[in-house]
């Protein structure tokens, strides 16, 4: 349950900015019809950021959304908004509630109960106030790890349980029960320091974890001990610096721990004892805190000879550690395999909260990787059980890694929610470094806030703790609060900022901690460039996006590949920028950083087919050049911070312009120009001329109707109809001087090209035609009919005699990849599902099919080779949208299938009316049934329907949301 609609009706009465919105945008929320209140409340906030009432209501429906989608982002968005609405209207309980439920999403229990606390304070009798306190009552009851502090201390003192009661406990708390009996119970019993009931309970916890998890560590530890120990002296000491030596461990002593660990591994392992392994593994994780390669090789002997099937925790465990290891060295798919690994035997041998690390370290892969949503899906899964249920250490770990993530995505504010509870938890644990590393973070989080002074507080405060190095841990917090203040620095003393960020990197470095090489060599450039050191800063923007470069190499999934070089964004962006302001500007090398980091995943698939060209290469630009055709000027983007950057390519000529528009403004021109065409404005040939002067005009564009434009897009122009600007002075759309085409990426041209043929008349074709797949009894039966979309595809089957015509129940997923095996062209009139969040989330909805999905991926079509299909048009909604990361372009269901081999793709940029889109793509198949190339044709039917005596085909809303993608 939500607190927004009542509260919306109430305020936005006397709302004079945009009332009727506002009432629509409630409307909508009260009806269910979440993604259209969230777009309306998003254009309302545009023009009122600081209303409250705004941010409350779309955090509801954020929440809504993504509670029933399963969908992350949405979750994080609701955590944003119902916290600016609690900062913004600190008296509103509706704030204070709804807040308290995002809180809830996360597990973050000492924030939601302020939260809720302070909405009953506000409002203690209405119907929302006994929610608040049945919620309140369920998080303020104690917690597992409280009431697992109750049972500690009865089996520390020896008092006996009953069967009932051992089996409670490792039915609940099997992992705690593993360390207490290694750190503290069999040590007990070696020295005979422990009571009969002591003894006595050891023999049912271990037989109860042989029953209830197949591990038999435990009892195969306590079988030795009881068979040896009282003549054994040294086993029983080898038990006493087991134990001693994880308690060193948990103090982070790590090289005092190491040796009394591997002493007691010794002799543990002669004496056949199993808690050699245990001993061993502990051992290898200290030597990976002072050396992360050189324990590698310890982990995966221990693990080589192991009984997984006796002892699954140590062996979930040992993946654990090896996952670690390998995203410390980078190598993130090893890391993966080991840690995809590690949950089923955690499950079994620990417990759900043990198997949720899995999730944890799953989470942190992804994202260290640039697959941001696909971390937070895990750590979700994650947070819960071990927040539930673990440590305060645990627990510190798991909100500080959360923390982390958002703080790699520039999502400071969110951060410092996540770094708050982990306060909570750092305070419990008593543990002063872990205090000194949350200041670090903080510091850092209010850096990228704007906030300089608390920023060095922060920072400082951080420091006077680690106010010597010490140890690899203290060295590591040490380096990272001197990263932290040289943030802070960065604007205001750059010369300050260059010694922090320096003696940081230096200690950092030490004990091999990499994370924030990126953000270090980021800084240290833009320092560097304040300076006026230009060189300088040169050298560290390239190392970081060689570094990334690196570690995309090793990527094996098409995802990472895609996504892994994002991080390197902001490098490239300021190369450019020192690249286009030298004097003379070597353009040619601006185009070079601007095409490595662009179009990569359609790039590598296309390489498959023959060599692609590297921009890596000191020939790049000439080479590129030379096999450009003589009908084709080609213009390329780069959206910077404070400029955009267009590059004019013809056959060996290259001119470059500087466009004084900066990205934001850009992105709120272009986003006005497409709700104009979408709402059918008047104010469209306006908006349309306007851009039409920023970008086009001034490169001063050979176009005349028989050559063609390639347009190459970056950012928000992926979502710019280009077809539909303006030139005011001959007062013609831009579809009317040329025939234009779009692509991710201009060194995949000369490939294209190169195997062009001409386009067959239709008796020649043998195209796939898809109608309105029907949908009930699948997961998209919600998504509306589309009875215009089944007449379209009739029509256009129609005109090639020899085609496949699947339509509603007959156009499922085993029907539609079969017919693509022998089809050379595809029509899809249906639905295409985009969103605009997430890698690889577009698809193709399909007809149910016994014992089958119902539709296809972009990850499944990326996936196939259509080496046979020269054409395909994807008559759907948002067909070309897209989640964007970074510069690759949009990675939608018209991409997927450009990587697959298609050179030709018709995809649409937003939803498309179901009246008007069937006659321009029938007019569209005409023209390509008598052999017309689908560029030249598409732009036919594109002007003999602005030219129609009908008002609605007239409309740029009818047919500018079409374009080809490919050549």
């Amino acid at each position: 349950m939500v607190q927004g609609e009542g509260w919306t009706r109430r305020e936005s009465e006397s709302d004079e900015s945009s009332p009727r919105l506002a009432r629509h945008a409630s409307l909508n929320l009260a009806l269910g019809r979440v993604d259209a209140a969230i777009r309306q409340f998003e254009k309302l906030l545009a023009g009122a950021p600081a209303e409250a009432r705004y941010h409350n209501d779309l955090a509801v429906a954020y929440l809504e959304r993504g509670t029933r989608k399963g969908r992350p982002f949405d979750l994080l968005a609701a955590l944003r908004h119902s916290r600016r609405a609690s900062l913004l209207a600190p008296d509103s309980p509706a704030a204070w509630f709804n807040l308290a439920l995002a809180l809830a999403a996360f597990s973050l229990g000492e924030q939601e109960t302020a939260a809720w606390q302070r909405s009953l304070d506000l409002d203690g009798s209405s119907h929302w106030a006994e929610e608040a306190r049945h919620q309140l009552l369920r998080i303020t009851q104690p917690t597992l790890p409280d009431r697992w502090g109750e049972w500690r201390e009865r089996l520390l003192k020896g008092r006996g349980l009953s069967g009932k009661e051992v089996a409670a406990l490792v039915a609940t708390y099997p992992n705690q029960l593993r360390e207490l009996v290694l750190e503290e119970l069999l040590p007990r019993i070696a020295e005979a320091r422990g009571t009969a009931d002591t003894a006595g309970t050891m023999t049912e916890l271990a037989r109860e974890m042989v029953v209830q998890r197949g591990d038999r560590m435990l009892a195969d530890s306590h079988d030795v001990l009881l068979a040896r120990g009282s003549s054994d002296p040294q086993l029983l000491q080898a038990h006493r610096n087991l134990s001693r030596g994880l308690t060193r461990y948990n103090h982070q002593e790590w090289l005092a721990a190491r040796q009394l660990l591997e002493e007691a591994a010794t002799v543990l392992r002669r004496a056949r004892s199993p808690l050699a392994d245990e001993a061993s593994l502990y051992a290898a994780i200290c030597l990976y805190h002072l050396d992360v390669a050189a324990s590698r090789q310890p982990l995966e002997q221990i693990l080589a000879g192991l009984d997984g099937e006796r002892y699954p925790s140590l062996v979930g465990r040992l993946h654990w550690m090896l996952g670690t290891v390998a995203m410390g060295l980078g190598q993130h798919e090893q890391a993966i395999s080991h840690l995809i690994a590690i949950r089923e035997p955690l499950r079994r041998g620990g417990g759900e909260d043990q198997a949720a690390m899995a999730e944890t370290l799953l989470a942190e892969n992804y994202d260290l990787r640039g697959e941001v949503e696909r971390g937070w899906a895990h750590r979700l899964l994650g947070l819960g059980p071990q927040l539930a249920r673990g440590t305060p250490r645990r627990r510190y770990s798991v909100l500080l890694e959360a923390a982390q993530a958002l703080m790699r995505r520039s999502q400071a504010d969110l951060a410092l929610v996540f770094l708050q509870e982990a306060h909570f938890s750092a305070t419990r644990w008593g543990e002063p470094l872990a205090i000194a590393e949350l200041l670090s973070y903080r510091a850092r989080a209010l850096a990228d806030l704007g906030d300089v002074q608390g920023a060095r507080q922060a920072a400082d405060r951080a420091l006077a703790i680690v106010a010597e190095p010490g140890g690899k841990v203290q060295k590591r917090i040490r380096g990272q609060a001197l990263v932290s203040r040289g943030l802070a620095h960065l604007a205001g003393a750059p010369a300050q900022a260059l010694i922090d960020l320096g003696l940081g990197e230096r200690l950092e470095a030490a004990t091999r901690w990499r994370n924030d090489r990126t953000l270090i060599g980021v800084a240290t450039a833009r320092a560097q460039l304040a300076l006026a050191n230009a060189v300088e800063a040169r050298k560290n923007l390239r190392r970081v996006v060689q570094e990334y470069e690196e570690m995309r190499s090793q990527a094996i999934e098409t995802p990472s590949r895609i996504a892994i070089f994002s991080h390197a964004m902001e490098a490239a962006d300021l190369l450019m920028e020192l690249a286009v302001h030298d004097e003379p500007p070597p353009w040619a090398e601006a185009l070079s950083w601007s095409e490595r980091s662009r179009g990569r995943s359609i790039s590598d698939a296309w390489a498959r087919r023959g060599p692609v060209l590297d921009p890596r290469s000191g020939s790049f630009v000439p080479d590129l050049l030379a096999r450009l055709p003589l009908d084709r000027v080609v213009v390329e983007f780069a959206v910077l911070p404070r400029q955009t950057v267009a590059w004019v390519m013809e056959r060996n000529r290259l001119r470059s312009v500087l466009l004084p528009i900066s990205r934001e403004q850009l992105t709120r021109d272009v986003e006005k120009f497409r709700s104009a065409l979408k709402g059918d404005s008047a104010s469209t040939r306006e908006l349309g001329k306007l851009l039409y002067e920023q970008l086009i005009r001034p490169l001063r564009l050979p176009l005349n109707e028989e050559g063609r434009m390639i347009v190459v897009p970056d950012g928000v122009l992926e979502r710019l109809p280009f077809a539909a600007l303006f030139n005011g002075e001959r007062k013609r759309f831009l579809i009317e001087e040329t025939v234009l085409t779009l692509l991710p990426t201009a060194r995949l041209l000369p490939l294209l090209t190169s195997g062009q043929q001409q386009y067959t008349l239709s008796h020649s074709r043998r195209p796939l035609v898809v109608g309105a797949p029907d949908l009930a009894g699948t997961g998209n039966a919600s998504l509306p009919e589309l009875p215009g979309a089944d007449a379209e595809a009739r029509s256009i089957a129609s005109l090639y005699p020899t085609g496949i015509l699947l339509r509603g129940s007959a156009a499922t997923r085993e029907a539609f990849l079969g017919a693509l095996a022998t089809a050379d062209m595809v029509h899809f009139a249906g639905h295409v599902l985009a969103l605009e969040e997430s890698l690889d989330a577009g698809l193709l909805p399909l007809a149910s099919s016994a014992g089958s999905r119902h539709e296809v991926t972009a990850a499944e079509i990326r996936a196939l080779r259509l080496d046979g299909i020269d054409l395909v048009v994807l008559a759907a909604c948002r067909s070309l949208a897209g989640y964007q990361p970074g510069r690759e372009g949009a990675l939608s269901v018209a991409g997927a299938f450009l990587a697959a081999g298609v050179p030709s793709v018709v995809a649409a940029l937003w939803d498309v009316d179901d009246r008007t889109s069937p006659l321009v793509m029938l007019r569209f198949h005409q023209l390509v049934a008598s052999g017309a190339d689908p560029p030249a044709a598409l732009r036919r039917a594109m002007i003999e329907s602005l030219q129609s005596s009908e008002d609605r085909l007239r409309s740029p809303a009818s047919w500018a949301a079409f374009a080809i993608l490919g050549s």
